[in-house]
């Protein structure tokens, strides 16, 4: 496994390290040879619709559903080795060790690479996984990069067919398990000393563009009573918007974050005309996003009124909390329990592609340490030994869902 991460890891843009966007050339080499180190661990591998690389070893058994362990090894710009990738590896190892013992599964396994599972040059993240739910919208694929292609003519330059898009690439209920190991992406289970987290539910996470429309002037000759300044317009928004998400946090858990502003004309001695923003708000409760957007309606409202401006909110995608499931999380705690290793149960406050895939059939997540808690950045980093012991605990799994699980269904891809 160590050998793997450095080769991905060196898939990469040296001047801000550790950058595999989807969609670049740096991530088609990646998974080149990745496509490779699929065949020299036994898998067949292939691209869906969808253009997730899939490798696929078949079943002793004719029917059964897939067992499908998975991540993504594409990251945001400057982020980390691990992200991801910690994922694929470790479900790589997993599928190698079963091919060297040459144990067959009565279940077709699969190692999947969701394509594009960090936001994309196009918007939408976790594509991949979202096309295989049939979760990607037709409006999704219409969507630009700077250069002006389309999401649509990006899935169909990395080998997909987007024009087969839209339903689910595979039927409610078609696998029999979906297994993800993930670093924690923050400092629990290193504080706890634990090797080890096992996912009780991902978080639900709604996502808002705003738009502020005042008016533009000379930022030394307009009076400051009568200015209509829209940046202090979404300065007032985000302060009403955090003073709730800190009242809500004290009931449930919740979260809400602007990360991305855009200042229009951004110059210094130039009162902003407009700004446009993201707003996100996260949280394992529905009513608390449900919640949460109504507040956002009022703050809205109230600020526009009180400034003198234009402000506009609109939903742009909306992912509901997801559980995990509680019979794999009972496999995997009395995996763990029977190997002597500890663990937390923990929720995610980040989104996978896990939670697309619960809408396919039974998945749960195992969480391993990251140092600091860091994440997506250059110095985020997990123990190697973590990711041992988290494949052995999978492969437990895999093997005990394998020998009890005797359902028959549809398979792809």
């Amino acid at each position: 496994m160590q050998k793997d991460l450095e080769i991905l890891s060196s898939f990469t843009d040296p001047e801000k390290p550790y950058t595999r966007r989807s969609f670049s050339p740096l991530y088609e080499k990646a998974r080149q040879w990745l496509w490779k180190a699929m065949k020299e661990a036994g898998l067949s591998p292939r691209l869906d619709e969808a253009a997730n690389l899939i490798g696929v070893r078949e079943g002793a058994e004719a029917g059964l559903p897939p067992l499908i362990m998975g991540s993504h090894i594409d990251t945001v710009e400057g982020g980390g080795r691990f992200d991801g990738t910690a994922g694929v590896v470790t479900a790589l190892e997993v599928a190698r060790s079963l091919f060297e013992d040459g144990h067959v599964l009565r279940h077709p396994l699969w190692v999947v690479d969701f394509l594009a599972e960090e936001p994309s040059p196009y918007g939408p993240s976790t594509v991949g996984s979202r096309a295989m739910a049939g979760r990607l919208r037709k409006e999704d694929l219409e969507r630009r990069n700077e250069e002006g292609e389309t999401l649509r003519e990006a899935i169909a330059r990395m080998g997909g067919k987007p024009q087969q898009l839209g339903e689910p690439l595979l039927p409610p209920g078609a696998i029999a398990a979906y297994l993800e190991l993930h670093i924690e992406q923050g400092p629990l289970l290193e504080r706890a000393g634990v090797p080890l987290g096992i996912v009780t539910g991902i978080v639900g996470i709604d996502r808002y563009r705003l738009e502020v429309r005042g008016e533009q002037g000379h930022a030394g000759t307009v009076p400051m009573k009568e200015r209509k300044d829209s940046l202090l317009a979404l300065a007032e928004v985000l302060l009403e918007v955090e003073a709730f998400a800190r009242r809500k946090a004290e009931e449930v858990p919740f979260v809400a974050t602007m990360g991305w502003v855009k200042v229009h004309p951004n110059h210094e001695n130039v009162i902003p005309g407009r700004v446009e923003a993201v707003l996100e708000m996260r949280s394992l409760a529905h009513e608390a996003l449900e919640e949460g957007e109504r507040a956002l309606r009022t703050i809205l409202e109230r600020v526009e009124e009180r400034r003198g401006v234009t402000l506009r909110g609109e939903r742009t995608d909306r992912l509901p909390p997801t559980l995990s499931d509680p019979r794999l999380m009972d496999l995997l705690k009395e995996a763990a329990e029977k190997r002597g290793l500890s663990f937390l149960e923990l929720p995610s406050g980040a989104g996978h592609d896990a939670m697309h895939m619960a809408a396919l059939g039974p998945m749960a997540m195992v969480f391993i340490p990251c140092r600091g808690g860091k994440s997506h950045v250059a110095e985020e980093w997990a123990d190697v030994r973590h990711m041992a012991l988290g494949a052995r605990v999978l492969r437990d799994v895999l093997l005990r869902l394998d020998h009890e699980d005797r359902r028959s269904g549809p398979a792809g891809p």
